[in-house]
């Protein structure tokens, strides 16, 4: 498994990829996931960029979340809208 994964960012294609080699159980079905999220939010807007962090850890003052994944979408319409989406993905959830 890949020891520095939180540092990395990809587009969803290179995550299909990733998962195929670092995926933990849970996370089989993480591709699609990520893919229905990105189409559902790129249907709202002209245009929407959309990069995937696998196992991120997010920080704020002294509090740490960790994601199994976090999809960042920066979405173009008549303003730019930034929004971060964390999964965690659970054992039961297969």
């Amino acid at each position: 498994k890949e020891r520095n994964s939180r540092r990395f960012k990809m587009e969803l294609e290179e995550y299909k990829e990733w998962i195929k080699q670092n995926a933990n159980q849970e996370e089989v079905m993480a591709y699609e996931v990520a893919k229905r999220i990105i189409k559902y939010h790129q249907s709202e807007y002209n245009e929407t960029i959309a990069e995937v962090f696998p196992r991120k850890i997010l920080t704020k003052d002294r509090e740490r979340i960790e994601f199994d994944l976090v999809v960042k979408l920066e979405m173009i319409g008549k303003r730019t809208t930034t929004r971060l989406i964390g999964i965690e993905f659970k054992e039961w959830d297969i």
